[in-house]
């Protein structure tokens, strides 16, 4: 009887334990309404939680997608509703001439895959993208004056 009642107590803390570490990890409330009040036209909302290592530990951030004027949108906020980035895709007929000009002298016959514009607090903005041209396939961060920050080929 006690090694029963010692495994139910423990069943019962595991449980216990598991659906209070599920509740630290939800979005608070607090986050949510402050995204339905700046983005009442917002669809498709989902919401993820995730965490990111700071120099006093461990910190949850909220990221929502979903799509607004048919544009799809990811941002990521902190528990007090801040705003940490903001990343929107953008349809490659639409890049900004200097930015496609740039691209196409540095790589000629380039073929545009992916375009989301970054926008960070305290960061210029800037452009992340996949391309592809005969030399193969390349990750590029590039400003929005058409400067290449970082190119990888991958």
């Amino acid at each position: 009887m006690k090694k029963i009642s010692l495994t139910f107590m423990f069943l019962l803390g595991f449980i216990g334990s598991t659906l209070l570490a599920q509740h630290a990890h939800e979005v608070p409330e607090i986050v949510k309404k402050h995204f339905v009040e700046k983005h009442s036209k917002a669809t498709d909302v989902q919401w993820e939680v995730d965490e990111i290592s700071t120099a006093t530990g461990h910190e949850d951030i909220f990221v929502v997608e979903y799509t607004e004027d048919d544009i799809d949108i990811i941002k990521v906020y902190d528990a007090s509703k801040k705003l940490l980035e903001t990343r929107t895709k953008i349809k490659p007929i639409n890049l900004q001439s200097n930015v496609r000009d740039s691209l196409e002298v540095h790589y000629p016959g380039l073929t545009i895959y992916t375009i989301n514009k970054i926008e960070k607090q305290k960061e210029q903005p800037y452009y992340q993208m996949m391309i592809k041209n005969r030399e193969g396939n390349y990750f590029l961060q590039v400003s929005l004056k058409g400067i290449i920050l970082l190119a990888r080929k991958d």
